[in-house]
């Protein structure tokens, strides 16, 4: 097989892999409190201060410094749920993935500086 043909086949492999991905950063609140139902850009105080992580949370969400509400996917609210074990009241969060809709879907979530969700298509 030519060279080229190998490299453009490669291509068409990666592409959808990496289409579509962002890098968020925000803070994880609960994703099903009254406020963040009712969540409107510009209402950033106010979900920040109803819409806390406690201990019974199981779903969460991303909340943006621009105001923007995005709920974790699956794989990101089981990794939230792993990774705090002690309940922060602020949880600082970084998040490669892709937006569809109103749900983040993710492909990678950090903290700080420990990554806490391997990538799902591998190292």
């Amino acid at each position: 097989m030519n060279y080229s043909y190998r490299v453009a086949i490669g291509v068409l492999l990666v592409v959808p892999l990496i289409h579509g991905q962002s890098t968020y950063t925000g803070v994880i609140v609960n994703a099903n409190c009254f406020q963040a139902a009712k969540a409107i850009k510009g209402m950033r105080k106010s979900i920040l201060k109803h819409c806390r992580v406690n201990p019974g949370t199981t779903e969460f969400a991303l909340l943006d410094e621009a105001g923007n509400f995005f709920k974790l996917d699956e794989a990101g609210n089981t990794e939230v749920l792993l990774q705090t074990s002690t309940t922060p009241r602020k949880i600082t969060v970084t998040v490669i993935g892709a937006v569809n809709r109103d749900v983040l879907n993710v492909r990678s979530l950090s903290t700080g500086a420990a990554d806490i969700l391997a990538s799902r298509f591998g190292p």
